[in-house]
């Protein structure tokens, strides 16, 4: 008869495998298709593996030097560019999008 703990400790390792495969990629990009309100955006693309801070960095500086347009950046010996917007009808500089573009 399988036990309820035997069951939670398979789940444990399975999460705790999962884990460490995660934790051995190299930050990267995701590009996605994605629903939001039911309007349908065919790509959309974010960090994966990097810290909340160091996009949010990434975004901010590409929105202060090249406001609506490709920010061009090197990283890891590899081109990045960032595309920035503003938010039109708001005054002020406000970031209306901010992304890796594929």
């Amino acid at each position: 008869m399988i036990t309820f703990f035997y069951i939670l400790n398979l789940i444990f390792h399975r999460i705790q495998h999962l884990i460490n495969v995660i934790l051995s990629f190299q930050p990267g990009i995701l590009n996605i298709r994605m629903i939001w309100h039911g309007k349908v955006k065919k790509h959309t693309s974010f960090f994966i593996g990097s810290s909340p801070e160091f996009e949010l960095s990434l975004y901010t500086l590409c929105m202060l030097a090249r406001t609506n347009s490709d920010c061009n950046l090197e990283i890891n010996q590899s081109q990045l560019p960032i595309r920035t917007s503003d938010v039109h009808h708001m005054p002020g500089l406000q970031i209306g999008a901010a992304y890796p573009v594929l």
